[in-house]
Formats: C-alpha cells, structure tokens, sequence
C-alpha cells in the first residue's frame, strides 16, 4: 500500500469515527438501500426478509436519536458501533428472523448505509443538499452486482472508506464550483448507492451466517434488546412473539425485577392487564412490599371492581376488591370497597329469598284454592287465587328467574279467577229459571241480577252463603203459597 493511499485512509478513517452521520443519504435513498439488501439476502442465502419488508422499513426508518438510542456511539463511532451491534443481533439469532430482529437489522441497515455515504463526512450544508438532491435521483440508480463477503467492521470499511475519501473530495468540489449534483455525484450515483446497498447486504450477510467478530457487548445491551422486542410487540398486540420473546429472555437468564417490572408496565399500557398483573406477582415474590408495584396492581383490581359493580356483578366486584386487599391489606380504601360489597350481596340475597318465597307462597294458595274449587267451596277459593295474585304482582323484576314464575302464576291465577266468575254467573242464572210459577221466576231473576254482581265484585264466603239461603228460603216461601 503506497503512503498516498494511506494517509487519505487514515484520515478517512479518522474523520468518520469523529463525527456524524446525520445527513448522509436522505429518508427515501435510505430505505432504498435497506430494503434492496433485504432483497438481496433473501434472494442469495434463502432468509425471508421480504416477509417482513414492512419491519424492515419501520428500521430504515427510525430516527437519529432512535438510532443512537439503540446503537450506542452510532453517530461517535460507527464502525465500532457496527461491530457490536453486528455482535449482538449474531447472539439473539437463533435460525428463525423475527419481525422484531428483522427491525434492528433495519436500523443497522440504515447505520452502514449512512456510514457508506460519499458525503458521510462532509459538512452539514454540502450533506444536506446532497441528500435532497438524491432524494430526486435515487429512482434511476441501478444496482451494480457484487460477490458477497463476510464483514470483520476493523477491516472492512476501512476499504470502503478510502474510495469514500476520494469520492468525497470530488463531490464537494462540485458543489463548491456550483455543479452540485450535476457532476460527479450524478455520474457515480449507481457506484454509490451499490456500495451501500452491498455494505448491508454484507453486515447482514456474515451477522445471520455467525462469522461476526467478537465484540464487547454486557448483559445490559441483551436485557435492552429484549425490553426492546417486547415493547415492540405489544404495541402490535402480537401476542404469540411477545410470548415467544418473554420466554427467550427467561431461557437467558438475565431476567431481573426491574426488567420485569418495566415488562409489566408495557402489558399493563398494551391493555393485557391479567398478563402485567402476572408480572407484578413475579416482581412482588423478588422484592415484597415494593411500593409502586403495589399502587398499580391495587389501582387496578380496584377499577375492574368499581366496573363491575356498575353492571350489578357483585360476584366479580367482590372477587377483584379481595385481590386488591390482598396486594394491599393496609389500604382502608380497599377494605371498604370489600365490607360493601359484601353487604350489597347479603342485601341482594335476603331481596332474593323474599322473592322466591313470595312465589312459592303464591304457589301454594293457588293449589289450595283449587282443591277448594274441587270441594265446590268456589267463594273461598276466589279469595285465596285474589290473595295469590296480589302476591304475584308484588315480586319485581330485579331477579329474572323469580320474576317471570311470579308473571306467569299472575296469569294463571288472573284467568283462574275469570273462569270462576263465569261459572258463578252461569250457576245463579239457571238457578233463576227454575221453579214453577212466574212470579217465583221473576223473583228469582231479580236476585239472580243481583247475586251475579256481587259475584263479580269478588263476594266473600259468608256474604255468598248468606245471598244464596236467602233465595232459596224466599223459593221455599213461594212454593208453599202456591200450593
């Protein structure tokens, strides 16, 4: 290697691992090159990273601060960022890309793209407008073919860095003699954005093969990433992969109560409450009496309480305020929630046996007052049936069961009464045709009229019996004078 070459790879070198790689591409040229490394890889080593494009742009995508969120000294030193990012995903991988690995291999996409760019390095104005005038272009770059190669990040963009150097130079010239875009950065824009693209195409390549070089990664890079899966996957409310992912960071052991508290929080935000209360039992078994996991899991068995008191489960209501007292006996709140509860379903029972008794008392006049009727004792009977409706109707409609047996022996019992009265009616009215003479007929009719009204007005036992004698003495009287 002559020292030309040398110095311009050392100050390329130099100069990327000092600064940032903010505006290197632009947002659309950026996912072009991701998404076309995907294709790439999955077309080349079989990996189905076309299945899952969409968490692949979402990676592309992410912002600069999401990026060095994710990728420590990504915007510092991005080659050694690359190497233990490309060190880290190697260690998760277990054959299988899931929607969540495919993301970060997004993101990492978009730092070696960035890393890549031929204005990587330049100031902020020449990146910028460089940017946007790809943004125009990209669409007529053409991918250029290349052998792909494992990637040790030490040896690697060095290489790449020296025709980056010498590329920048040019680009920069131009655009300070006011060619712009139109002058070299045109002319090489396929060269460009084929290095880039085969730069992914390659990290992913030697990083899913388990060639990545050692890197220095500690266990808190392992627990972020995982944080970060789950958190990933139940703001989708893809529940199998948050269940696959929780088991796979149970398997490492890295598994702490803070972890698990941060964990429940995201299941408690994503609305899988008996799933975050599971983990809040986990972290209380570690840690008793931690103060804040207490709060939330009384907050919210007191809230599904309160909801289902509104809807008159008194059952459940009870249920979820014993589970809040047990998490937190001390709360008088709690306690109170529990004491009045379990009053409201005495209360509601007592209401209850008075309602099924009522029934069956019902009940019982009615058979009483039909074996009445069997007897021929009808005017006792009406007065058990009226008793028996009046019953009936007393019973409301606040337990379904008994209200509808009360509606239906009101039914019953209101027909039972009609049939009576007709056969009342029907009795004196032939008892008012019989006899000998006219006279006695028109008597008899007089208080047959008379005798049927009182029978519809619900006549008792003895002013029923008192009527009748009175007829039949008055009948007596008339036949013996006829004689």
């Amino acid at each position: 290697m002559n020292t030309s070459y040398r110095v311009i790879l050392l100050i390329a070198l130099l100069s990327l691992m000092g600064t940032g790689v903010a505006g290197a591409w632009g947002p659309t040229a950026e996912s072009s090159i991701v998404t076309t490394a995907a294709r790439l890889l999955a077309r080349e080593d079989g990996i189905p990273l076309t299945n899952l494009m969409d968490d692949v742009r979402r990676g592309a995508n992410v912002s600069s601060a999401e990026l060095e969120e994710l990728i420590p000294n990504a915007s510092t030193n991005p080659i050694e960022a690359i190497g233990s990012e490309m060190f880290l995903l190697q260690r998760i991988y277990e054959g299988r890309v899931d929607p969540y690995l495919a993301y970060r291999l997004g993101v990492l996409g978009r730092l070696v793209a960035r890393t890549t760019s031929p204005v990587a390095d330049s100031d902020a104005a020449v990146q910028t407008q460089y940017a946007s005038d790809v943004e125009g272009a990209i669409g007529r770059a053409t991918l250029r073919p290349a052998q792909r190669r494992e990637v040790d990040p030490r040896l690697y963009f060095p290489e790449l860095l020296a025709a980056i150097a010498a590329r920048r130079e040019m680009i920069e010239a131009d655009y300070a003699q006011g060619v712009g875009f139109a002058g070299v950065a045109s002319q090489a824009l396929s060269q460009d954005v084929s290095r880039s693209t085969h730069a992914v195409a390659d990290v992913w390549h030697t990083l899913l093969s388990g060639r990545a070089p050692s890197a220095s990664i500690g266990d808190n890079r392992v627990r972020a990433y995982y944080i970060g899966a789950i958190q990933y996957y139940t703001e989708r409310q893809h529940t199998r992969e948050t269940e696959a992912t929780y088991e796979r960071l149970a398997a490492t052991g890295l598994r702490t109560p803070d972890m698990q508290k941060d964990i429940a929080d995201m299941f408690y935000e994503a609305e899988m409450f008996e799933r975050a209360m599971q983990e809040y039992r986990a972290v209380l078994r570690e840690q008793p009496g931690r103060r804040d996991v207490i709060e939330r899991m009384s907050e919210y068995y007191v809230r599904v309480g309160e909801e289902a008191l509104e809807q008159d489960r008194l059952e459940q209501a009870l249920d979820a305020f014993e589970l809040a007292s047990e998490v937190a006996p001390l709360s008088e709140d709690v306690q109170q929630h529990v004491v009045s509860t379990r009053q409201a379903i005495s209360q509601r029972d007592q209401r209850r046996q008075r309602a099924e008794d009522a029934v069956q008392t019902a009940e019982a006049l009615e058979a009483e007052a039909e074996d009445l009727i069997a007897s021929d004792n009808p005017a006792v009977a009406m007065d058990l049936l009226r008793e028996a409706k009046d019953i009936f109707a007393g019973v409301s409609d606040e337990f379904s069961q008994e209200y509808r047996a009360a509606q239906s022996g009101f039914a019953a019992v209101s027909q039972r009464l009609d049939q009576l009265r007709s056969q009342i009616m029907a009795n004196v009215q032939q008892l008012s045709g019989s006899g000998e003479s006219a006279a006695v007929r028109a008597r008899v009719q007089a208080n047959a009229s008379a005798l049927a009204e009182q029978a519809l007005q619900d006549l008792t036992q003895a002013e029923y019996d008192r009527q009748m004698k009175q007829l039949a003495d008055e009948l007596t009287q008339r036949l013996d004078e006829s004689r």
